[in-house]
């Protein structure tokens, strides 16, 4: 029979618990491997910071190649040791709002210095709590927009450039019909078949053309001999 040890219980029960614990701790590994898998082959950056100080506790690869520091620069620092005092101040403010509120804060788009010059970041911040609700660390998640963002402007301006032109446009043909309606003569626009599409002038009334649009230019044209009609043609 098993000796029993002084807790009360015998060999063979100390080892079932043993290899249990062993089990246990080996699929806490093997979960806690998963996890950091995930974190490596993001594309976005996550990062971790102790809620009591808000310095770095984990980075992941995607944050190194965005900021241009190794894990090892980051790990136990703060903001204040990489960026620029104000920037700094920024992200430990939102980190305390975070914090303080428990809840999630998305940043649309926020600028960041890093080793590669000056980016933008989505980010968003969240509140990692114990069992009673009260802060251990906090969870941030950041997507580079810098080229989204880039190319919305680049958007933006063209549209701009496209309504400044539309305007002008606009003003242009405006310009263009006062002054044809004050012309002594007659101008007209036919279509590829040679139909008057368009007429134009103080001298249309005269030669009744307003009436015969979709006409043919011959049809259109007096063509006897005693009529002064000096024509000349601009094909577009």
């Amino acid at each position: 029979m098993d000796a029993r040890s002084q807790s009360g219980r015998t060999e063979s029960e100390l080892e079932a618990e043993n290899r249990e614990l062993r089990a246990q701790l080996g699929q806490a590994r093997d979960h806690e491997r998963f996890i950091e898998s995930i974190l490596e082959n993001l594309p976005a950056m996550v990062f971790v910071k102790d809620a009591a100080d808000l310095r770095f506790v984990r980075f992941n690869a995607a944050g190194e190649a965005l900021l241009g520091f190794s894990r090892a620069d980051l790990l136990g620092k703060s903001d204040f040791d990489f960026f620029p005092a104000e920037e700094a101040r920024h992200f430990v403010e939102k980190d305390r709002q975070v914090l303080a509120g428990r809840v999630v804060l998305d940043i649309p788009e926020e600028p960041i210095h890093t080793h590669h010059g000056l980016r933008h970041l989505h980010t968003k911040k969240i509140p990692i709590l114990d069992d009673d609700g009260d802060p251990l660390y906090l969870l941030g998640i950041s997507e580079d927009v810098t080229e989204l963002k880039a190319s919305g402007e680049a958007l933006r301006a063209r549209t701009e450039e496209l309504e400044t032109a539309r305007a002008l446009l606009v003003q242009n043909e405006q310009r263009l019909r006062v002054l044809l309606q004050h012309f002594p003569g007659v101008v007209w626009t036919t279509d590829a078949r040679l139909l008057l599409r368009s007429v134009d002038g103080a001298g249309a009334q005269g030669l009744g053309l307003n009436a015969r649009i979709g006409y043919s230019v011959g049809e259109c044209l007096p063509a006897g001999p005693d009529d002064n009609v000096e024509i000349g043609r601009a094909h577009v």
